[in-house]
C-alpha cells in the first residue's frame, strides 16, 4: 500500500466529507472515491459504515485511522530531518512553549545546548498550550513544555515539575492587612476576595478550569473583568490596582518592582504538573533529547 493511500483515507476520515477530502488534497472525487474502494478491496474488509453520511468508522478503519496518523507522523518526521540535512548540513529542532515561559526559562536552556551543538537550529514556536499541542499531535513539532492537563490522547505527558500558583494582590489593597505575616509567603483565604474583581488569562488556556475550580472550593465564582494571554500582563495589571489574579510560582521569583503586588500562597491544592510533550510513538533526536533534558533541571531549579 503507498503513503498516498494512507494520507487520502486519514484525511478524509478528519474531513468526514468526500468533497472537503478532495479539495484539501487537491484531486477530484471520483479519483479520491475510487483510491477508497480499492483500498478497502486491497484490504478485503470496509473502512466506513456505508450508507452512513457521516462517514462512521467501523472497527477496521478505527485502527487504520488511529495507525495511519503515526505513519505520516512518522514520515512528516524523518522528511523534515532529512531535508534540514541536505538543506543546510544542520539539524533543526522544532518544538514549542509559550512566550511567557520561554523568556523566563530558554536563556537557561539555550547556551548550554548549543556548547554541544553549536550546528543546531531551533524553530521555537510561541503560543498558547491547545495551539502548540495541536501542532504536535500534526507532527509539525519535535516536543512542547506545557501544563499537564487536559491531556491529549494522540501525546505522551512526562511531568517534570510540580508548579505553585499564588494569588497576586495590589500592594495598597485593604485585604493585605487581614494576612496574618509569616516568614516566608503568607497564606491568604479566597473567600477575603470574593467579591474582588479578578484579572485572569483567556478561557482557551488551560490555567482557566484550574483558576475557576480554585475560586469555586473556596465557595464563589470569580468576577473576571480583563483576560489576557499572558502572565506577565496579569502581573501588570494587578501591580495597577486593577483587581487581583493568579499567577505561577516563576514570577513570584523573579525581581520586583515597586509597582509588583504583593503574593500569597493559596493552599496545598494550588499546584498544577508542567510537562514535557511529545508524540505517541515518536522517535526524538539526539539533539532533542538533550534540550528535554535542559528543560528539566532548568524547572527543577526554578
Amino acid at each position: 500500500m503507498q503513503l498516498n493511500s494512507i494520507n487520502y483515507f486519514v484525511t478524509i476520515a478528519q474531513e468526514k466529507s468526500i468533497s472537503k477530502a478532495a479539495d484539501k488534497l487537491f484531486v477530484s472525487q471520483p479519483a479520491l472515491s475510487q483510491y477508497m474502494k480499492k483500498i478497502e478491496s486491497e484490504l478485503n474488509t470496509p473502512l466506513f459504515v456505508h450508507g452512513n453520511r457521516n462517514f462512521e468508522l467501523t472497527q477496521a478503519g478505527e485502527i487504520f485511522f488511529q495507525e495511519g496518523q503515526v505513519i505520516l507522523q512518522l514520515y512528516e518526521q524523518m522528511m523534515r530531518r532529512i531535508t534540514s540535512l541536505a538543506n543546510s548540513n544542520q539539524e533543526i529542532v522544532h518544538f514549542g512553549i509559550s512566550p511567557f515561559y520561554s523568556k523566563y526559562y530558554l536563556p537557561k536552556i539555550i547556551p548550554h545546548v548549543l556548547e554541544r551543538y553549536p550546528w543546531l537550529q531551533f524553530n521555537i514556536i510561541e503560543e498558547h498550550s491547545v495551539y502548540l499541542e495541536e501542532k504536535l499531535a500534526a507532527g509539525e513539532l519535535d516536543f512542547c513544555a506545557l501544563p499537564l492537563y487536559p491531556k491529549n490522547p494522540l501525546l505522551d505527558y512526562e511531568v517534570i515539575h510540580q508548579e505553585e500558583i499564588f494569588l497576586a494582590v495590589p500592594r495598597n489593597h485593604p485585604v493585605n492587612a487581614l494576612i496574618t505575616p509569616s516568614s516566608g509567603i503568607s497564606y491568604i483565604d479566597l473567600r477575603l476576595v470574593r467579591n474582588e474583581p479578578f484579572v485572569s488569562l483567556k478561557s482557551i488556556q488551560k490555567f482557566s478550569e484550574m483558576s475557576h475550580q480554585l475560586c469555586e472550593e473556596a465557595g464563589f465564582t470569580p468576577r473576571t473583568i480583563c483576560e489576557t494571554l499572558n502572565w506577565d500582563t496579569v502581573d501588570t495589571l494587578v501591580g495597577t490596582g486593577l483587581g487581583v489574579g493568579f499567577v505561577p510560582e516563576v514570577l513570584v521569583k523573579a525581581p520586583t518592582t515597586e509597582n509588583s503586588p504583593n503574593y500569597y500562597r493559596i493552599s496545598a491544592k494550588a499546584f498544577r504538573p508542567y510537562a514535557i510533550v511529545t508524540q505517541k510513538n515518536s522517535t526524538i533526536s539526539h539533539p532533542a533529547m538533550l534540550i528535554i533534558d535542559y528543560f528539566r533541571k532548568a524547572f527543577q531549579g526554578g
